[in-house]
């Protein structure tokens, strides 16, 4: 039995765990900690004391636990009263008061605080005992503070009392998570035991695009998350109430809560009069003081009246006017934990990224501004600060305010907009913002944008309500930072309204069904701009490198000047977000002229946006900053690069001819390209010359425009334009001087790619009936080399004869040099070329009758899938991409071209590469292979995630740089084919330094700095020194050069993949990713891993493993738990017990089956094949399945946590979640 914890028994528990993790630590300056019995010369005592190496108390500190009357918040008065006591007392310089939730730390003799550190999440002292709330506790808080604490204790890192904001925050998020606690158990309860409870949040849920789960501890977490929205929505009509009242102009009653109120119900009666007489007094705020059934929430248990009653003590301490901007989008910022942030595209911007961007895009006091997707409101706020700043005086409150419109499709969040934007001045009369609370994509300049409050109408003057239609006009500035959304998360019906509405008004325009949600908010945005208006995004990266951004850089040349690209090298501008971010600014443009001759500006951030527009604190200041950085941007004619910051100068018609340039070599336009389409399944640029004679800004340019990678102006360093400013004429396009195509794509790998399995086969059965009975063939004809026995990847076995067989390239995984050797390719392709009547009495056509029959995990035959269809005859695969050069797609750390000397067939994981007639495939092979390539493509390549691998695919080859063979003197060449047979046959390693590839992680990493200490071993070999002099020298590198060159080659290689590799490790380490200060859970874990996690990867059993035209019988299974006897039990081996159902099945492999779909969520009616052979098969299938799924959740889980038990665990539940309960 667990023994309950109690503050003592914690408290000295803290003390052993501070106490072990010092004793390994020589270099923090303390000793040990203790619990103290007693204060000198005082009964009372001392939760904690922490010692110096001189026996001189450090830090002492009081611990509450979170269930107690004093532990609702680490800031209550009585707790922190006592703690400063008792630190007075014992001459201590500092002391902490601690909720086990979260510690704040506090100097002796000052008022304030001066850090608030989050250590756990609980609600119970019970909770305590849970292993991994010890184990979060143990070994990531307590090592985590100490070392904090050291820093502070020596005076290495500055502090003070916290911001008077960021106190009021800390406090607020305190009150208001004791308040969840204290509601949640009564929310859990009557969503359990009241339907009508359930009915009413199951629907506020879905209206938040919440999914409802039957999991326990999803909808235990959703519950916890609506429970806490609720408590967060009535403290802002609180706060909000208490602005208001500070006010001069309105005279509103006290923010109090009577001695006598002691029920919640009445609790809530007397907030909602406070909030009656609000709207009364302004005749405004409805939107804000107006609520649902979301608002009974806070007031379900009678002890949120105390809790409630704390906060309202809070709001009466802290004057609303003196706080910082935005103070409300902090707390939408912490209210919605990163899981929850990434999954809805919610990112929180920084303020200087905001003033930023509104500097280059609001000019004049004036101007119309719009945010089409506001959040909490940030960018129209520093838009209304910057606006107020220009306009001196001469705008009122009321003036500003027509001015700045704003878009947002989530209710609480256009709540805190219109909080955020009414905040700004509370005197004024007509304080209305301008906010629609509208999906974007419905809004029409020719229909109301918002209603807000008629000040002038007879209802008005009567003293009703009455409100007025706000038209959207058009605007100067369009800003914000539209959602990031995958394009998988979209829905194909969304998608094509949102298609439909982003194109109308552009002729032609065609943008990919692949694009993220962002892209679409662009031609929307851009059609309500004026012409000279100006356009300032923050979004994902990603669109300036692949295939569906092309076409949206294409709209942009066409209709806007690009003023500036920017990227930081060094912060994320996403709080929590797990993608690159770049800012764009445009100017609309109608004149071509003028827009090819603008000057582009891609600008790389070496240190963070805040250091660059560093201000003495005050708001004009603020804004004079950010102008100075934005006109040293503007003002910058030539590429200029500092510590601080890189701007590359690029003409704009620059970035139109690159992306005209046809990439595409001679075989491309023979037809022999079947990669040259897009997602689309259309031409890349196709479309293109139509569009261009359907609207003027086109005509100008008159070609066709296929895309650049405009991130490597961006990213790659300063060695690369040195580089391509002296020898980049010598460097051409991969495309242009070979073809370059993905390998095979059979339409069914299962049906085409076989394993060899002749000698298992062989060794397995020794009996030659035996034999036959089980592969379908006599062993003699088998051991004689007549017959192969091959496994396809349903797992079935098959005998196949040898002339139909092809080894295949499925991967350079088990490929470690560049030499391909047929006894490194493990696998073999299906190659038959004659037809079913010439193949007359073959094993090889019983297989394709197999193949017909059969679905492989799809939902129709083989045959029959569109891939295979459309070939004549379907299972011909002998027209495969044929090429000597595999190039591969996704890589890490090793860089390997290989040379396939046999033509083998090569995967469509794969690229295969063929030089143009007359030219050296081997030169071309030694160029791919050489260092200089190595550095150049991941410039071109796009990241996966933020881990260290990097995808090539083939629109991004065909663009790749380099070495132009087709201009080399034939010594050239010879001298390349030379280099490149010298490396063919030994093992190529890595481009990492041995000391990070050495470590296991990020903690064993003593030595974290990206600058190269020495080469990878790989750059040592002398034969790959003597293949890339040869092709420095082939770039037209002097020789006297060469060396000085190579060095330089080998440093910004080696620092780059040493990078990477340092991503790699943080990425690893999001193991212990902290969540508001705790680790993350593994069932966190796990929807974070689903959200990027393909589900077309995962099948559903039984349905997906189903034949439509098997015979199939139906079962009605009872909700329970499935339960089978043994196999040879002679009565019951049929029998299929739920509960206290049995079902009498009509043999074991049903049996089996049934049981295995009950285990993974079947119920109600399941249907099953009548055939035993046909459920073992569907068996096999789902275990070869489950299997290589397991394996990839493994993968996926062991780059976040090392803990082999929490790998376990979210494997489990990945599993579990992949596999809802099914019920029919």
């Amino acid at each position: 039995m667990m023994v309950e914890s109690t503050e003592w028994t914690f408290a000295a528990d803290v003390a052993k765990w501070m106490s072990l993790f010092l004793h390994g630590q020589a270099r923090l300056p303390f000793a040990d900690a203790k619990v103290e019995q007693k204060g000198a010369g005082s009964a009372q005592r001392s939760d904690l004391v922490l010692y110096d190496r001189d026996g001189k108390s450090a830090l002492t500190g009081e611990i509450k636990l979170p269930d107690s009357v004093e532990g609702q918040t680490p800031f209550h008065a009585k707790l922190v009263i006592d703690a400063r006591r008792k630190a007075s007392r014992l001459g201590c310089p500092f002391f902490f008061t601690w909720n086990v939730n979260r510690l704040v730390l506090w100097q002796s003799g000052q008022e304030h605080e001066i850090r608030v550190l989050d250590a756990a999440q609980i609600r119970t002292r019970a909770e305590l005992g849970l292993p991994n709330v010890e184990r979060q506790l143990r070994d990531g808080f307590i090592p985590g503070f100490l070392e904090l604490f050291a820093r502070i204790f020596r005076g290495e890192e500055a502090f003070g009392a916290l911001a008077l904001d960021q106190r009021f925050i800390r406090r607020l998020e305190s009150c208001l998570y004791s308040l969840t606690n204290c509601l949640f158990p009564e929310v859990l309860e009557r969503y359990r035991t009241k339907p009508a409870f359930r009915k009413d949040l199951n629907q506020w849920m879905r209206e938040q695009d919440w999914l409802i789960s039957e999991d326990p501890e999803i909808l235990s977490a959703d519950l916890d998350r609506a429970t806490r929205l609720a408590c967060y929505i009535t403290g802002n009509k609180l706060v909000f109430y208490q602005a208001l009242r500070r006010t001069r102009r309105f005279k509103l009653p006290k923010l109090e809560i009577p001695e006598h109120l002691d029920k919640a119900e009445g609790l809530s009666t007397h907030f909602n009069e406070l909030f009656h007489q609000a709207k009364a007094v302004t005749h405004d705020y409805q939107t804000i003081f107006d609520g649902g059934f979301i608002d009974r929430v806070p007031f379900l248990a009678e002890p949120a009246v105390e809790r409630w009653r704390a906060f309202v003590q809070l709001l009466s301490d802290f004057d609303f006017r003196d706080l910082d901007q935005d103070v409300i989008g902090h707390i939408f910022q912490d209210l919605l934990g990163p899981e929850e942030r990434h999954r809805w595209g919610q990112h929180y911007t920084q303020p200087e990224i905001a003033d930023l961007i509104n500097a280059f895009c609001i000019r004049k006091p004036e101007a119309v501004v719009l945010d089409p997707a506001s959040g909490s409101g940030t960018f129209n706020v520093r838009a209304y600060a910057r606006k107020k700043c220009l306009a001196r005086g001469a705008l009122t409150h009321a003036d500003l305010l027509k001015q700045v419109f704003a878009c947002e499709i989530s209710e609480y969040a256009a709540h805190l907009t219109a909080l955020n934007l009414a905040t700004r001045d509370l005197i004024d009369g007509d304080n209305f913002p301008q906010v629609a609370r509208a999906d974007f994509f419905d809004t029409d300049p020719a229909k109301p944008f918002c209603s807000v409050p008629d000040t002038l109408g007879t209802r008005r003057l009567r003293g009703e309500m009455a409100e007025r239609d706000v038209f959207l006009p058009q605007a100067d500035a369009v800003v914000g930072n539209p959602p990031y959304v995958r394009q998988e998360g979209i829905g194909a019906l969304n998608k094509a309204r949102y298609l439909q509405v982003a194109t109308a008004g552009w002729n032609g325009m065609r943008l990919s069904g692949r694009s993220d949600l962002h892209v679409y908010f662009w031609p929307h945005a851009g059609r309500l701009l004026k012409d000279g208006g100006f356009f300032g995004f923050l979004t994902s990266a990603s669109w300036l490198d692949v295939d569906y951004g092309f076409k949206l850089q294409e709209w942009i040349l066409h209709y806007f000047e690009i003023v500036a690209i920017l990227e930081s090298n060094c912060e994320p501008w996403f709080t929590g977000a797990r993608v690159a971010t770049c800012v764009t600014i445009l100017r609309r443009c109608s004149d071509a002229t003028k827009r090819n001759a603008n000057l582009v500006k891609f600008v790389q951030l070496r240190k963070p946006i805040g250091e660059l527009i560093e201000s003495d604190g005050t708001e004009i200041g603020q804004q004079e900053a950010a102008e100075r950085f934005r006109d040293l941007i503007e003002n910058t004619t030539e590429t200029a690069s500092t510590p601080d910051y890189r701007i590359l100068v690029k003409p704009q018609q620059e970035l139109w001819d690159e992306g005209c340039r046809d990439v595409s070599s001679a075989s491309d336009h023979n037809g022999n390209d079947d990669e040259s389409e897009d997602e689309d399944g259309e031409p890349m640029g196709a479309g293109t010359e139509t569009q261009c004679s359907l609207h003027e800004p086109a005509l100008a340019y008159g070609r066709q425009y296929h895309g650049s990678k405009w991130g490597v102006h961006l990213r790659a360093p300063d060695f690369y334009f040195e580089l391509m400013r002296r020898f980049g004429r010598n460097l051409v396009p991969l495309g242009q001087i070979a073809s370059v195509r993905y390998g095979f794509k059979s339409g069914c790998d299962d049906f085409f790619v076989l394993e060899d399995i002749t000698k298992e086969a062989l060794a397995a059965e020794k009996d030659t009936t035996a034999f036959k009975l089980r592969y379908r063939c006599p062993r003699k004809e088998v051991a004689d080399g007549r017959l192969a026995i091959v496994r396809a990847g349903d797992g079935t076995e098959h005998p196949v004869e040898p002339e139909f067989l092809m080894p295949e390239v499925q991967s350079l995984m088990h490929i470690d040099r560049v030499m391909v050797r047929q006894r490194d390719v493990p696998h073999l392709l299906l190659l038959v070329s004659k037809s079913k009547s010439a193949l007359k009495n073959t094993y090889v056509l019983d297989y394709i009758h197999f193949g017909e029959r059969e679905t492989f995990g799809g939902k129709i035959p083989t045959h029959k899938r569109p891939s295979c269809s459309g070939r004549a005859p379907w299972y011909d695969l002998s027209g495969y991409p044929v090429g000597r050069i595999i190039l591969p797609i996704i890589v890490q750390y090793r860089h390997i071209v290989s040379w396939n000397r046999n033509k083998l067939p090569v995967n469509h994981a794969l690229m295969v590469v063929d030089a143009n007639p007359g030219l050296s495939n081997k030169a071309l092979a030694a160029v791919l292979n050489s260092t200089l390539t190595a550095f150049i493509k991941p410039y071109f390549s796009r990241k996966l995630g933020n881990e260290a691998n990097t995808q090539l695919d083939v629109y991004a080859a065909k663009m790749l740089p380099v070495v132009n063979v087709s201009a080399l003197s034939r010594e050239l060449v010879q001298h390349l084919e030379a280099a490149f047979d010298a490396l063919e046959d030994r093992p190529v390693t890595g481009l990492v330094e041995e000391r990070l590839l050495a470590a296991q992680n990020w903690d064993s990493l003593k030595d974290r700095d990206a600058a190269p200490r020495d080469v990878p071993e790989e750059l040592k070999h002398a034969d790959r020194r003597a293949l890339d002099r040869e092709v420095l020298l082939a770039l037209g590198i002097p020789e006297v050069e060469v060396e000085d060159w190579l060095r330089r080659l080998y440093e910004e290689t080696t620092r780059f993949f040493n990078e990477a590799r340092l991503v790699e490790f943080q990425a690893m380490r999001n193991r212990l990713r902290s969540k508001k200060g705790r680790i993350a859970s593994p069932h966190e874990i796990a929807r974070e891993i689903l959200e990027e996690f393909d589900p077309s990867k995962v099948r559903r059993l039984p349905a997906d493993f189903l034949d439509p035209s098997e015979p199939l019988d139906t079962l009605e299974l009872p909700a329970g738990k499935a339960t089978i006897y043994e196999a040879n039990d002679f009565l019951d081996a049929r029998t299929l017990v739920i509960g206290k159902k049995r079902l009498s099945l009509r043999h074991r492999a049903q049996v089996e089956l049934a049981k295995t779909c009950c285990d993974f969520g079947a119920g109600g009616f399941l249907k099953l094949p009548v055939a035993e052979a046909i459920c073992r098969r569907v068996l096999h299938e789902w275990e070869a399945h489950l299997s290589g799924l397991s394996a990839e959740f493994r993968r996926l889980a062991s780059e976040r946590t090392d803990d082999e038990e929490r790998i376990e665990t979210i494997v489990a539940e990945l599993l579990r979640s992949v596999h809802q309960p099914q019920h029919s």
